[in-house]
């Protein structure tokens, strides 16, 4: 059973990891933070995502997980293009953000990574013509440009004193989610109009 919704556990698992972090409060010791990274701790670079600022943004990202988890199984999507778009997201946000925006000193959340599952979700609904998937992609960008402008998280607000958006993060993700599910695309539009060979007929 457990074949059939691997994207699922593998959300899941991520979300429960940063509950269980924000819940035993050892934030701190995984964030990304630019000091201790560039004197040693690079291991922040792939555990920042699992660390949040309050209860809000954890449930937020972490339910926004979940949710794109189930949506992409239900789309019979890629396991090891979902894994190889996680992996890549993990290391590549946090290079970016290192540097592109050395003025960030630091830095939390999962959003960074559902933005690249949201990407990844929308390219793997469009290939099956499903009604809405544009207006999703819109709104997705319309979201982005609003964090933009404004420097404030549009739907998790509450992150606390002085801690703003970094739709640099977002924008990042969505951006490996677009190469993944193109990849995506070109894998499975090659076998869908792969034609049998034709067989000599014995007279």
């Amino acid at each position: 059973m457990i074949h059939r919704f691997k994207a699922t556990v593998v959300t899941a698992s991520m979300a429960a990891t940063a509950i269980i972090v924000w819940l035993t409060s050892t934030g701190s010791a995984l964030e990304y933070r630019v000091p201790e990274i560039l004197q040693g701790g690079w291991w922040r670079i792939a555990t920042s995502h699992l660390t949040h600022w309050s209860g809000t943004h954890v449930l937020w990202d972490a339910g926004t997980m979940v949710l794109l988890g189930v949506v992409y199984d239900r789309l019979d999507g890629s396991t090891r293009r979902l894994l190889l778009g996680l992996g890549a997201s993990v290391v590549a946000i946090p290079s970016v953000l290192l540097v592109l925006q050395p003025e960030l000193t630091a830095y939390r959340g999962l959003s960074g990574l559902a933005s690249m599952m949201f990407v990844l979700v929308a390219m793997r609904a469009m290939r099956q013509s499903i009604d809405l998937v544009e207006k999703a992609v819109i709104g997705f960008a319309a979201k982005l440009l609003a964090e933009t402008v404004t420097g404030t998280p549009l739907f998790a607000t509450d992150l606390g004193t002085g801690v703003v958006a970094v739709p640099l993060a977002h924008i990042t993700g969505a951006a490996i989610g677009l190469l993944a599910g193109i990849s995506v695309r070109w894998s499975t539009g090659t076998r869908a109009y792969a034609q049998p060979k034709s067989r000599p007929i014995n007279s």
